[in-house]
């Protein structure tokens, strides 16, 4: 404990903290706009993931099941749960990855941070789930949501987003 009454952090604590600190200052302007694309990503995939998990008939969202005639399923329970939990939680998973850098997420070996690559693949999910569901029905968000996934994909390749999550980029100490 310090004087003041607060725990005092440990030396590995506050070198940490002053390289999220130097990752903050030095974070390029795309980076932020990935994150709010996979943070327009998640929210909409958990609310309307819920919609259905909760009413798997559809009527709530206005997405009869007659829509479903001729796919694998019956009602809307099991693309909501994939819905939820694919394109819903892991995207928030992704953004808090994207913008803390945590060590368990590093990939020393594939030299970009973890948290880069879930990007990527978020955004192929989402093209591959948006292919796949235009072939069973229709529905209004679909150009919307495949734009969603070009963008992430796009945004998280440009070069000054690639140099952020490279492995000794700032804030990130070289493996």
């Amino acid at each position: 404990m310090q004087g003041n009454g607060s725990p005092s952090k440990s030396p590995g604590q506050v070198h940490q903290q002053r390289l999220s600190r130097a990752a903050a200052r030095s974070r390029p302007t795309a980076v932020p706009v990935l994150i709010v694309l996979l943070l327009l990503l998640g929210i909409s995939a958990l609310g309307g993931g819920a919609g259905l998990i909760i009413d798997p008939s559809g009527d709530a969202l206005g997405m009869p099941v007659s829509l479903l005639a001729g796919g694998p399923f019956h009602d809307y329970l099991v693309p909501g749960v994939i819905l939820f939990g694919l394109l819903g939680v892991c995207p928030m998973v992704v953004v808090f990855m994207l913008w803390f850098r945590p060590n368990w997420a590093r990939m020393p070996r594939a030299g970009l941070h973890g948290a880069w690559y879930a990007a990527m693949v978020l955004g192929i999910a989402l093209i591959v789930w948006i292919l796949v569901q235009m072939t069973i029905l229709r529905f209004f968000l679909q150009p919307i949501l495949l734009a969603l996934g070009v963008g992430i994909i796009g945004v998280g390749m440009l070069p000054a987003v690639r140099r952020h999550y490279r492995h000794g980029g700032p804030g990130l100490a070289s493996s």
